[in-house]
């Protein structure tokens, strides 16, 4: 005789089957990314691991009983189901958890917000993830093979179907399964559902991304990603106005005599780029021409960059704010906000402007979002001709030679004044075009890095020659910055720390400001050099720091952490104002060695409390202008 209808049992045995795969996924994060476990004992990470099942068993929950659900209707009337009809779970868990850890080996942080972009360009993700991840693209099919094998059978219904049974019994068990599975999805029967940001709840923030599950957290975000995004929670000091008053000197005055028209502007931003990977272990310089451009410019010891991905990059660059914590404002209802940035700034005088991407231009929605901050026109890949290109492309479009020689090109149709950004795109993945030599190996992970940044470098000094031999009526002012990291780092200090040159030969001089800049600087520097005023920009302006007239501080939020550097010193602490710890960032980059904290580093931690806390309120209520008022 057949088995009679069990929905309840079946689910149960499912959830227990997708448990055993997405916690033996999430514990393998440590092996792929040894890095996250760094200073852990195995009692805290076996902590972790335990307090996470509350993720896994949410997603479980979900997973289990839609894919149940569709098993049993479908399967109607059909015999016995077997366990090829629970493969559609176990095959996007899989795929989930695989994607949710190439990213975190790309950005340091488990995928969330970033999940829905999966649609706009689904080759290039894949075709790098695939590159990242090696040897464990074959855990789907080996854990396909795996389960397949399994003699699991579902309940079905008798023949003769009894109707009392399909209408009371079935429904009846749909409920109570819906009524666990809704109870696993929330975390419990208490409180709002389970958010990814609950992770920080462990009470340790180098726990939490042990603890969260990344095909949860992937999940969640597509499935959210139309409610927007919501401020985090910070508890700001009382006197926060003059807390961030006291980071700022008076008002400066515009430059005398400058003409607003006085210079074009070329901003790059160099993807991907750390400092950590510019120089070998051994001292050996990978990115010679940048270093030999910097030296003619100013720049300084360190810039902190204001997130992991490019949008966050082009909000801190071009509009001088903080960005939402952890996240971004491209494709968000943040998006339209009046922010009052540069190029929207510049345009307003008549100024001509374009940004340029050797990738899909609305990738990441990063084109849209360029529009959105003043840029009037946008280009990417799809604008730019196979038939003049140099090399072939890799996993997300042309590489750099090709696209700076169609910004070259381009530059002839843009009326003088101009302001342009260009993000570059050979370090956007690991590969060298064929017949380029891999000048530091291409062996290990480190090698493909090393080689393809010292290949990235080398197309600069070829754009330099070409923009040089322009004939242009007003002098060009180069802005190079990165516009995040990439790769797991050794610190968190160090997933932030990027290169940067403003070099403008005759009129900006040299020099190299011994501290730690942020990015937020770049805008407020550039528009002092151009005679514009915006006081509603959260930088410093960069010659008065390197002409000592003013006080450099920078800040990171990684991971429910917020760090904040001034002077020698870096304080980092929750956004409540806990987990205070305190490092001599120039001595020890890696933080490996915590210092006792003292009362200069107390005022820092209050300044950083007070100054997000002012900026995401700010930010979030659309008022971003209205920053000026809380400076001298």
């Amino acid at each position: 005789m057949s088995k009679q209808i069990s929905f309840i049992t079946d689910f149960i045995k499912l959830s227990f089957l997708l448990l055993i795969i997405t916690f033996a996924l999430r514990a393998s994060l440590l092996l792929y990314t040894p890095e996250v476990a760094t200073g852990l004992s195995s009692s805290e990470i076996t902590h972790a691991l335990l307090w996470g099942l509350r993720f896994d068993l949410a997603i479980v929950g979900v997973l289990s009983f839609f894919n149940l659900l569709t098993a049993y209707l479908f399967g109607f009337g059909k015999g016995p189901r077997t366990i090829k009809w629970l493969l559609p779970a176990i095959t996007l868990l899989v795929m989930l958890q695989l994607g949710d850890m190439a990213y975190f080996k790309d950005a340091g942080r488990h995928i969330s917000y970033e999940s829905k972009d999966f649609f706009a360009t689904p080759i290039s993700l894949i075709s790098q993830g695939i590159g990242q991840l090696g040897w464990l693209v074959l855990v789907l099919p080996i854990t396909l093979l795996i389960f397949s094998r399994i003699p699991f059978k579902l309940g079905r219904f008798n023949k003769p179907y009894s109707w009392a049974k399909v209408l009371f019994l079935f429904p009846s068990q749909i409920f109570i399964t819906l009524l666990v599975a809704a109870i696993m999805a929330r975390g419990g029967v208490k409180g709002l559902p389970l958010d990814p940001a609950s992770a920080y709840n462990i009470g340790d923030v180098r726990l939490a991304p042990i603890a969260l599950n990344g095909a949860y957290s992937a999940l969640y975000g597509l499935l959210r990603s139309n409610d927007g995004i919501q401020a985090s929670s910070i508890a700001a000091p009382e006197n926060r106005e003059q807390l961030v008053r006291s980071l700022y000197m008076p008002k400066e005055q515009p430059l005398e005599n400058t003409n607003l028209e006085q210079f074009n502007l070329v901003f790059v931003l160099l993807e991907s780029w750390p400092i950590v990977r510019m120089t070998t272990e051994s001292g050996e310089q990978v990115t010679p021409v940048f270093s030999a451009l910097q030296a003619q410019s100013l720049s300084a010891e360190t810039m902190i960059a204001s997130g992991h991905r490019t949008t966050e990059g082009i909000y801190s660059i071009f509009c001088s704010g903080q960005n939402p914590l952890g996240k971004t404002i491209a494709k968000t209802q943040l998006q339209n906000m009046p922010y009052g940035c540069l190029p929207q700034l510049l345009r307003e005088q008549g100024w001509s402007s374009a940004f340029f991407q050797g990738s899909y231009k609305n990738t990441s929605g990063t084109g849209a979002f360029a529009q959105t901050t003043g840029f009037e026109h946008s280009y990417g890949k799809e604008d730019i001709s196979s038939d003049q290109a140099q090399y072939e492309q890799n996993s997300w479009g042309y590489y750099d030679q090709d696209l700076y020689r169609f910004v070259v090109n381009s530059i002839e149709s843009l009326p003088e004044p101009f302001i342009i950004g260009i993000n570059t795109n050979t370090t956007h993945d690991l590969k060298l075009p064929k017949g380029v030599e891999a000048r530091f190996g291409f062996e290990t992970e480190q090698q493909k890095e090393f080689s393809v940044l010292s290949f990235a470098d080398s197309a600069i000094a070829g754009f330099m020659a070409q923009m040089q031999s322009k004939t242009l009526d007003k002098p060009i002012a180069y802005i190079f910055v990165a516009d995040h990291t990439a790769g797991l780092i050794d610190s968190r200090l160090n997933h932030y720390r990027i290169p940067f040159a403003i070099y403008v030969p005759g009129f900006i001089q040299p020099k190299l400001i011994h501290d730690a800049v942020s990015q937020r600087d770049l805008a407020p520097t550039i528009a002092h050099l151009i005679g514009l005023d915006a006081p509603w920009f959260s930088g410093q302006n960069l010659i008065s720091i390197a002409n000592n007239e003013a006080s450099a501080f920078a800040d990171y939020y990684h991971g429910g952490v917020v760090g904040w550097i001034e002077g020698d010193w870096l304080v980092e602490q929750s956004t409540q104002g806990d987990g205070v710890r305190c490092y001599n960032w120039r001595l020890d980059p890696k933080q490996t060695q915590e210092i006792a904290c003292s009362e200069p580093t107390e005022n820092m931690r209050q300044r950083a409390l007070a100054f997000t806390a002012v900026q995401q309120q700010l930010l979030f209520e659309g008022k971003t202008k209205q920053f000026m008022d809380y400076k001298p």
